[in-house]
């Protein structure tokens, strides 16, 4: 016995979201423009981050190298499926490299204010935590995330179970609380960075404290962007 009904396709495929529909498959109308612009803007980005990486011979920043690619991959499966909404795999595509995206970036931000801690600070810590265990540690609870988000995600796509749907969404948000606990504790443990930084000569020359601000708005954009999804 089906658990879903199928509705007649609009205009591009378009059908209003109805969890009871199967054959709706975006919670919201997809904007050829908007996603078509996003794919532009992130897919240069990552260009100018690859170029970068390579002239300054930072191995590290594959990491939001992989970010950008993911973000620049969801908007062109979007761009892709807002022309043909019925296609499952530009909105599962579209979808699941959305929500993991921001994992690289974050996992990025991690390792560039531990970098900065080690050659800011004399101590090379911040909070008792060494520059080197701080990576690893916030890399490794990104890790967890990253597989909880993923797992979550990949059962919300599955429309001839609802059940099982249901409890993706659960995983998913579990996840998702999960990673914004810890940029919340880490986004303080910056702020306290930037402040200590101030008492340090050699970094008063403002380059190590605008990155920290960076990297402080960046923790913010990502909890922003946690808070506002929708899926």
């Amino acid at each position: 016995m089906a658990s879903c009904t199928t509705a007649v396709p609009g205009m591009h495929g378009y059908v209003p979201f109805d969890p009871n529909t199967c054959n709706s498959n975006y919670h919201f109308y997809p904007s050829f423009t908007g996603n078509l612009a996003f794919a532009t803007v992130f897919g240069l980005s990552t260009v100018a981050h690859l170029i970068e990486a390579i002239a300054f011979r930072k191995k590290f920043c594959w990491v939001v190298i992989m970010g950008g690619a993911w973000e620049t991959g969801a908007f062109i499966a979007r761009t892709l499926g807002s022309r043909d909404q019925q296609e499952e795999q530009f909105a599962f595509w579209g979808q699941l490299l959305f929500i993991l995206a921001p994992l690289w970036v974050n996992a990025f931000v991690y390792m560039t204010v531990a970098r900065m801690v080690h050659f800011g600070l004399a101590d090379k810590q911040i909070w008792n935590i060494k520059a080197t265990k701080l990576t690893v540690l916030f890399v490794w609870i990104d890790v967890v995330c990253f597989l909880v988000q993923a797992g979550g995600g990949g059962m919300l796509s599955n429309k001839d179970e609802p059940n099982i749907a249901r409890i993706g969404t659960k995983v998913y948000t579990a996840g998702v609380a999960i990673q914004m606990t810890f940029v919340i504790i880490f986004g303080t443990m910056t702020a306290w960075f930037y402040r200590r930084i101030h008492q340090v000569p050699r970094c008063n020359n403002g380059r190590m404290k605008g990155l920290t601000l960076v990297m402080l708005a960046v923790l913010l954009l990502i909890v922003v962007g946690l808070k506002t999804q929708r899926f």
